[in-house]
């Protein structure tokens, strides 16, 4: 079985709020690719967990986005879950994060009572044997088998802040300070994430993730199939392997530079991209490389 990823920084942050997990064990195989939004509370935080799990000094301090995806990765790299009970899972240990951390930072014991300030995923997450695989997503993080995507779709709310930012766009032609009118409105939705209002996402967030956006998948395993996961910080590709997603990449910021015409996106920059790419061949032994832009087929 080989496996390629790719974890990228997105333009102007410190670290990534994406996360990647790719295992074989027992001839059981677990990938996850997931996307942690950035908190926009302002606050930074230190996190001895997170600290430890990228390799950096116990004071480091990260924006909540970051200590999400690390706690999520946390939590698959040790479950064999699937479905409704791994989305549970790591709800609970985001619960558990900030009531550890709220001893530090008292802002976070109103979780459940104001949502802007959990730290909040997306998530596509595979666990499969050569008979069977399992699918698991919420959000936006795509999981494509063979040339076909299977799972992943962008919300509501986020169609809705790429049009306000079209459209103010297209009215101003101001392509630089757009981020600064529309974040008011991004930090506004966190308050209805799980909930019942038109622009609610389900999210996992350490509160009850709505059960219908949990989706679940289960098929028989092709033989020789290709799997890939990827963020969005990237686009729905031709060719459905990491190197096709760079391509893809490349073809929107030439004939789009700003996201706001044939690519619409509510960021000001590129965002943060993790793409794992397996081709299960095979159940005894894993191969993974890394790729980076530079080295990614052109």
């Amino acid at each position: 079985m080989k496996c390629r990823y790719i974890y990228e920084k997105g333009d102007n942050k410190f670290h990534s709020e994406d996360f990647l997990y790719v295992g074989l064990r027992d001839g059981i195989l677990t990938a996850a690719v997931g996307d942690w939004a950035s908190n926009l509370t302002g606050n930074l935080y230190e996190d001895r967990e997170t600290a430890a799990a990228l390799g950096h000094d116990a004071s480091t301090r990260y924006n909540g986005g970051v200590i999400g995806a690390q706690t999520a990765r946390r939590v698959i790299k040790s479950s064999k879950s699937t479905g409704a009970d791994i989305v549970r899972e790591i709800n609970e240990a985001l619960a558990a994060k900030y009531g550890d951390m709220s001893r530090k930072y008292d802002e976070l014991k109103r979780f459940r009572d104001d949502k802007r300030v959990c730290f909040t995923g997306f998530l596509s997450h595979v666990v499969a044997t050569p008979q069977e695989m399992v699918i698991t997503n919420v959000g936006d993080v795509r999981a494509a088998v063979g040339d076909c995507i299977v799972s992943g779709k962008d919300t509501i709310v986020q169609k809705f802040l790429n049009g306000v930012r079209q459209l103010y766009i297209g009215l101003t032609n101001d392509t630089q300070g757009t981020y600064d009118v529309i974040r008011p409105l991004i930090y506004e939705q966190f308050r209805w994430q799980n909930g019942d209002r038109p622009l609610s996402a389900p999210v996992i967030n350490g509160t009850a993730t709505r059960a219908d956006g949990i989706n679940t998948l289960k098929i028989k395993t092709p033989e020789n199939c290709g799997l890939l996961l990827f963020s969005d910080g990237y686009v729905v590709p031709e060719e459905f392997t990491i190197d096709g997603l760079e391509r893809m990449l490349a073809h929107v910021y030439e004939v789009d530079p700003f996201r706001y015409k044939e690519f619409p996106a509510a960021g000001r920059a590129k965002d943060d991209r993790t793409a794992v790419e397996i081709h299960v061949d095979g159940w005894n032994e894993l191969v993974a490389e890394k790729v980076t832009p530079e080295n990614s087929a052109k």
